[in-house]
C-alpha cells in the first residue's frame, strides 16, 4: 500500500482501494500530478489513483474486457479529494464539465468516478477520441456528431467497455464514467464525500493545503 496513505484506520472506513497498473492491467497518466492539465497545475503529489472498493471492482472487470478486444485502459483520475474538486470548481465555474462539490454530486470526491481512454496493445499509441482529456469543448459531449467514423468508433467500443463493466455514462465528457446513473442517484448515499482527511490520503500538493 502507499506510503501516502497516514491514518489506514480513516482509510479502511472510507473504502477506498489504490489501484496500480500492475493490479489492474492499466496504464496511468494521471494528468492532475502534472502541469499538462486544463488548470496548468499539478494538484497532485504523485501520479496515484485510488477508487472506491465497488468502483475498483468493476475496472477490473473494465480491463479484462478491454484486454480481450486488444485494449488497454488508460487512466487519468479517479477519487479525488473534495478540496481539489473546490479547487477546480472555482477556477472553472461550469457545472456542466466541473461540479461543485458543495451543491452537487461529485462523483470524484465519493471515489466512485473514473476518467479514462484506451490504448492499442499492438501499437500502444492511445486511440482518437477526437479530443484530448478535460477538453470542455461539445466536441467532448457524447451526443457530439461531427466527428470522424474513426472517433465514433472508439468512443463507442470505450463506453461499451465500460457499461458493460458497470459504469454509467457522463453527457458532457467521453473519459468520464461512474457508478451511479445521475438520472437515478438513489445509492449515492452509500458514497460520501470525502475530503483528504477522512479519506486518510495525503495526496495533494503543498499549494493547495491550508
Amino acid at each position: 500500500m502507499s506510503s501516502f496513505l497516514v491514518n489506514s484506520l480513516v482509510f479502511a472506513k472510507s473504502q477506498l482501494v489504490e489501484i496500480t497498473e500492475k493490479n489492474y492491467n492499466v496504464v496511468f497518466d494521471i494528468k492532475y500530478a502534472t502541469n499538462d492539465n486544463f488548470d496548468k497545475t499539478a494538484v497532485y503529489k504523485q501520479p496515484l489513483v485510488f477508487l472506491h472498493k465497488d468502483a475498483a471492482k468493476k475496472l477490473k472487470i473494465a480491463s479484462k474486457i478491454a484486454n480481450k478486444l486488444g485494449y488497454k485502459i488508460k487512466i487519468y483520475d479517479g477519487f479525488r479529494p473534495i478540496e481539489v474538486q473546490r479547487f477546480f470548481f472555482k477556477n472553472f465555474n461550469d457545472e456542466r464539465y466541473v461540479t461543485d462539490p458543495d451543491k452537487g454530486l461529485a462523483t470524484h470526491t465519493r471515489g466512485i468516478a473514473i476518467d479514462c481512454s484506451l490504448v492499442d496493445l499492438e501499437t500502444k499509441e492511445e486511440l482518437n477520441f477526437g479530443t484530448p482529456f478535460d477538453d470542455f469543448s461539445e466536441k467532448s459531449h457524447i451526443d457530439f456528431l461531427d466527428l470522424s467514423p474513426e472517433v465514433h468508433k472508439n468512443r463507442a467500443i470505450l463506453s461499451g467497455i465500460m457499461a458493460r463493466a458497470g459504469f454509467a455514462l457522463f453527457a458532457t465528457e467521453w473519459w468520464h464514467f461512474q457508478l451511479i446513473d445521475v438520472t437515478n442517484n438513489v445509492e449515492i448515499a452509500k458514497y460520501p464525500k470525502l475530503t483528504e482527511k477522512n479519506a486518510g490520503i495525503n495526496m495533494m500538493s503543498d499549494f493547495l493545503k491550508p
